[in-house]
């Protein structure tokens, strides 16, 4: 399968897409481009991984709301509703690519000393400890950040000459991102595994290999989107989540997932519910 890139880098228009993300950059963290100094735990590290990771700050705690009030200001996000007291406000990061790619740059810049821009788990562990993430949610965030930095260091794998200029939008194989997600000795164990439901499988399918069986298959995401009942993780709109690069975090209460990421199979030809198939993880704490 080719790159699916937005933008090719040999076109006159990278131009214009880089002054968009430039833009976006700006807004996003409310400060010039390139930072100078290292995140610290502020509104502006937290829209950042907002913006890949679908942060939902708890609601309970004290500085909660002047962190949500400061993030709809000068930050990008979005203002759903405010109760008739005027005082409780509900507020979310918008899944959006173009936002996600803009964080990513953040995520990955490094600083003149070589040092990166952002320590993503001293942040989280911060964000954690300042009670800022529900407890009932904490367990599915490190699924998330978990799964955001294997796509990450899979896409950094990619030779130079497949790289898009949205370079983070980029699709890469299940068997490249579960390279990246695992410790060499757990890829050993995984790509040699036939599947465990193999009493229901043809004979030719409950003998495959797992690096086989999903060599040819792919990846999209970016960051994630938040379902509000079922219908996403359906195959009727999974196709279309694929194309939009989002991952889906779905209900806590939802039955055996927490979030769902689609897999797209190019033999069974174009993105289509018939092409598609879903990737169901579930975290713990």
């Amino acid at each position: 399968m080719q790159p699916i890139c937005l933008v090719s880098k040999m076109e006159p228009k990278v131009r214009a897409v880089e002054e968009i993300m430039s833009v976006i950059q700006e807004k996003l963290s409310d400060r010039p481009w390139p930072p100078t100094a290292p995140a610290e735990l502020d509104a502006s590290s937290i829209a950042i991984w907002s913006g890949r990771l679908l942060l939902d700050l708890a609601p309970a705690t004290v500085s909660a709301k002047g962190f949500e009030t400061e993030l709809v200001r000068n930050h990008l996000r979005m203002l759903y509703s405010v109760h008739p007291d005027r005082d409780t406000i509900v507020t979310g990061s918008s899944p959006e690519p173009l936002i996600a790619e803009a964080a990513a740059r953040f995520i990955h810049h490094n600083l003149e000393n070589g040092a990166l821009y952002m320590n993503l788990w001293g942040l989280l562990e911060k964000y954690i400890d300042h009670g800022l993430a529900a407890q009932g949610d904490i367990g599915e965030l490190m699924g998330r950040a978990l799964s955001i930095s294997a796509m990450d260091r899979a896409i950094n794998n990619l030779s130079d000459a497949g790289i898009c200029e949205l370079k983070y939008q980029m699709p890469v194989t299940a068997t490249d991102y579960y390279k990246a997600f695992c410790t060499p000795e757990a890829w050993e164990r995984l790509r040699k595994s036939i599947p465990a439901n193999n009493s229901q499988l043809s004979s030719d399918s409950k003998k495959k290999r797992f690096e086989n069986a999903f060599k040819n298959a792919y990846f999209h995401f970016s960051h994630y989107g938040k379902a509000n009942d079922t219908s996403p993780i359906q195959d009727l709109a999974a196709w279309a989540h694929w194309l939009r690069r989002t991952a889906i975090f779905c209900q806590l209460n939802q039955d055996l997932t927490d979030p769902m990421t689609p897999i797209y199979f190019p033999a069974e030809g174009g993105v289509s519910p018939k092409s598609i198939s879903a990737n169901l993880d579930q975290d713990k704490r």
